[in-house]
Order: structure tokens, then C-alpha cells, then sequence
């Protein structure tokens, strides 16, 4: 039965790895059920491993609860195993809970110091969580690290913290601001679908970093993002940096201005 279990768990994650890469989940809900049907009866006797399993079938599943809740057990059975940890910060990504990945990302680069992956882990998610300054100290790490390679678009970030440094506007406003985009969005019952940031390899260009995606036309959302500049402008304390919300296209894969 070890055996079977070890080979059902390398097809169940190989399986799961595509179906990740996946744009739409909704064609794969049937076998979705039928990978946790088969999993739940080993949590008793494996809980790490299979509870590691149930909480990448809750994210793809757009459960989180679920997910934080089987991704807990996971980590109380395996002492905060690195790997489980690491999948648990990849799920909160994967369901936009950016502020809260980016504290597992935190500990593992505190158990790794030279590992540039958590690093740049650390640093998108910051990103992604507008945290645009704290992002610029996790860049000043990677450059320490990494001296001949920058790290995608330092400059443009480096810009923007010091324009929020100039005008004295903490990541806390930055966060608040966003805060207050989203819920103009809500009343126009309009939601983010996506919060696409920094992403680099060989073979691949740069990407924007805390474009807010809507699944709206280019103009439609050009149009929207004039009313929602002027409104959150209208902010205490915060008018210059309005500018840095701004929303962007997600239909057709387009991308808007």
C-alpha cells in the first residue's frame, strides 16, 4: 500500500501541476472531486502529504478557507516542513492573499538567506500586497546577492519609493488607498479578477508589476480609471499618489493603459 501511495501521490501532484498552469479551472471541478475523494482517506495515516494535496485541490478549487485549514494541519504534522511551507505560501498567492504569502515567504528567506527565489518571492509579493516600499528593501538584499543581474524594473520601483519617501506616504497609506479603489470598484459592481505583477526569467520580457485586471474592454476600462483617479484624488493626505491605482484590461488577454 506504501508503494501504491507514493506512486498515487507523484501522478496526483504531476496531475494537479497542470491543472495549475490551467487558465479556467471549471472543466476540471469533476476530476478535481474525484482527486480529494481519493485522497481524504489517507489523512489519518499520512496527514502531511495528503493534507499538502487537499489544500492545492482547495486553491485550484477557489476554497480558502479550506485551504488555510488543510495547509494548517499539514504544517502542525510536519514541524513546518520548508516544502509545505513553501506550497502553503504559493496557495495564498494563488487566492490573492498577497499580505499574508508574503509572511511565509518572510520565514523561509529567514531559514535561507541566500535563496533567490524566496527572495524574489518576498519581493513580488510585496508588491502585490502594495507594500511598494518595503519591496525597495527587498530589492537592496538583492542586490547585495546578486550585483550583476538587477533585479525586473528596480528603477521604476526605485522611483516610486522615493516619491512616496519625498511626500512622507507609508505602504499603511499605499494599502488604504487600494482599499478604497476596491471599494469604489464594488459600488459599480465592478471586481478585480487578477493582480498581475513582476515576473522574469531567460526567456521571457518583463511584466508590469500591481496591474489591477478587470474583465472589461480597453475602453471600457480607460473610461472607468478617469472617475476613479479623480475620486480617490480626492483623499485626505493622498491626492499625488492616486495615480499609482490604476486598473487595467484582462478581457481577450488584453491589457489596458
Amino acid at each position: 500500500m506504501s508503494l501504491l501511495w507514493q506512486e498515487s501521490i507523484r501522478q496526483t501532484l504531476t496531475r494537479l501541476q497542470v491543472i495549475w498552469a490551467e487558465p479556467e479551472i471549471a472543466p476540471f471541478e469533476i476530476e478535481l472531486k474525484r482527486l480529494e475523494k481519493h485522497t481524504r482517506p489517507f489523512c489519518r495515516h499520512d496527514p502531511v502529504r495528503a493534507y499538502y494535496i487537499l489544500g492545492l485541490i482547495a486553491t485550484l478549487k477557489g476554497s480558502t478557507q479550506e485551504m488555510q485549514d488543510c495547509f494548517r494541519i499539514a504544517l502542525l504534522h510536519s514541524g513546518q516542513d520548508e516544502g509545505v511551507l513553501d506550497g502553503y505560501a504559493s496557495c495564498l498567492g494563488r487566492l490573492g492573499l498577497y499580505s499574508e504569502s508574503k509572511i511565509q515567504y518572510e520565514i523561509l528567506y529567514k531559514n535561507n538567506a541566500t535563496d533567490m527565489d524566496y527572495l524574489a518571492q518576498l519581493i513580488l509579493t510585496s508588491l502585490a500586497s502594495a507594500s511598494i516600499q518595503e519591496a525597495m528593501r527587498w530589492i537592496d538584499h538583492w542586490s547585495v546577492l546578486n550585483p550583476n543581474k538587477s533585479f525586473a524594473q528596480t528603477d521604476p520601483i526605485a522611483k516610486k519609493t522615493l516619491f512616496l519617501q519625498q511626500n512622507g506616504i507609508s505602504d499603511n497609506d499605499i494599502k488604504k488607498l487600494r482599499q478604497r479603489a476596491f471599494d469604489v470598484l464594488a459600488k459599480e459592481n465592478k471586481f478585480i479578477k487578477n493582480i498581475e505583477y513582476l515576473v522574469q526569467d531567460d526567456h521571457s520580457e518583463y511584466m508590469n508589476h500591481t496591474s489591477h485586471t478587470l474583465e472589461e474592454t480597453e475602453d471600457m476600462v480607460r473610461h472607468f480609471n478617469q472617475p476613479l483617479t479623480k475620486e480617490l484624488s480626492g483623499q485626505p493626505a493622498l491626492p499625488q499618489v492616486a495615480e499609482l491605482v490604476v486598473l487595467g484590461s484582462q478581457l481577450d488577454g488584453k491589457r489596458g493603459s
